[in-house]
This record gives structure tokens, C-alpha cells and sequence, in this order.
């Protein structure tokens, strides 16, 4: 393990074998190390606690299990090994290895060509169209829309996105019923192809996510003839 944090951290999540790159981690940039800092608060804070004791700060994992009363030898070291897990995923370890801006703009180029792509095959081509209306629009159930927008979504394509989206995020009083019924909505608007499935790693950043979304959907086939808008 190198002496050096974060070379010592980078080091233990094996970067080019996720990858395939090299990386100088005596030597980040700032746009690296921001991208390092990212990863890391993707974990608990009891997590980033013991990984900053024991990568940057040099602490052996009995000397951190003798500072926090209950915690043994064993138990340091297997939270560390599941929070490295948790970080080797490659969708967070690019910011890392791009560096967080660099990394977003990538990712900002992919998610617009690929909404573009999916906007002209639905003729999506003004904001009058529903796409871009707030959920009301739908007539929704009260119930089903008072919890979407309590939580945070207010546009059909925020919508959208959820329903493609693995159930990462918990929404109260929408349940699996709920999500059908959206699908089915959304379906019938012909935004969403018959018996799509998102195939993607739960937890990854919202854009990487985003992205993926559309991407998926575009290469799914041919959705039913597009409405006019």
C-alpha cells in the first residue's frame, strides 16, 4: 500500500482493472481529486470516517477498533472492504479517473445526444409537448401525484426517468401498483416502449443514470408510431 493519500486509496480499488487506465496517483489535479471526493461521498459517514483513519491518517485496524468502543479488529476491516466494494463500481471511479468536471461533460454530451435522438423519433419538438409538462398533466391519481411531487418530481420527464430508473430512491405511498400504473401511462403517450426494462447498477450518480436512460431506450427498437406534438 503506498505510503501517500489518496495514492494508498486508488491503490486498494485497483482502477485499471475496472478501467483500464493508468493513473499517476502521487499526482492528481484538482478536477481529480474533486472526482475522489465524489466517490467517497457516495458512502455512510461511518464509512468515510474509518477509510480517512485508515488510508489518510496511517491508522492499523486494531488501533481503529480500540478508539471506538464495541467495534472489533474484524468488524474495521470488514467495513472497509464493503465501503472499497461499494466504490469499485465504474460509473463512479470515472470521475476519479476523468476528474469530476471533465467527467460531467462527458456525460452531459452523451445525455444530450441521446435525449436528442429520442426527442425527434417521438417528435418531441417544442416545450408545448407533454413531455416537457408538469405531472398534472397525466391526471394522475391525486394520491399517486400528491407523493411524486412530494418527493421532488415535478415534470413528465422527471417521471420518466423514475420509472426507467432502478428503485433507488424510496418514494413514500408509491409502491409497485403505482410505478405499473405510470408505466402504463407513459406507454399510452408513447414516451415509454412496451416491456422496457432498465438494466443498470443501483446507485450510480444521477447523471450517469440519466444518461443511461435514454441510451437504453433508444436502443430498444422502434416504439409505436410517434403522436404528432
Amino acid at each position: 500500500m503506498s505510503k501517500n493519500y489518496p495514492a494508498n486509496l486508488l491503490e486498494a480499488l485497483r482502477l485499471p482493472d475496472l478501467l483500464g487506465v493508468n493513473m499517476n496517483y502521487e499526482n492528481l489535479t484538482a478536477d481529480q481529486m474533486e472526482g475522489v471526493n465524489y466517490v467517497l461521498s457516495h458512502l455512510t459517514e461511518r464509512e468515510r470516517i474509518v477509510l480517512d483513519h485508515y488510508y489518510r491518517e496511517g491508522m492499523t485496524q486494531a488501533a481503529i477498533a480500540e478508539q471506538y468502543q464495541g467495534i472489533t479488529e474484524n468488524r474495521v476491516r470488514g467495513m472497509i472492504n464493503r465501503a472499497l466494494k461499494k466504490m469499485h463500481v465504474k460509473e463512479w471511479l470515472l470521475y476519479a479517473a476523468n476528474g469530476y468536471e471533465a467527467n460531467r461533460e462527458r456525460l452531459k454530451r452523451q445525455f444530450a445526444a441521446a435525449e436528442a435522438r429520442y426527442c425527434a423519433e417521438r417528435g418531441i419538438a417544442n416545450p408545448a409537448h407533454i413531455y416537457y409538462q408538469g405531472i398534472k398533466s397525466l391526471k394522475l391519481p391525486p394520491r399517486m401525484e400528491k407523493a411524486l411531487t412530494r418527493s421532488g418530481f415535478r415534470t413528465v420527464r422527471e417521471l420518466l426517468v423514475f420509472v426507467c430508473s432502478p428503485r433507488s430512491r424510496y418514494v413514500r405511498n408509491f409502491g409497485t401498483l403505482s410505478l405499473d400504473f405510470a408505466r402504463k401511462i407513459l406507454e399510452r403517450e408513447n414516451l415509454l416502449p412496451e416491456n422496457f426494462k432498465m438494466s443498470a447498477t443501483p446507485g450510480i450518480p444521477q447523471l450517469d443514470l440519466e444518461a443511461s436512460v435514454f441510451q437504453q431506450i433508444n436502443a430498444f427498437g422502434l416504439f409505436k408510431d410517434a403522436r404528432p406534438a
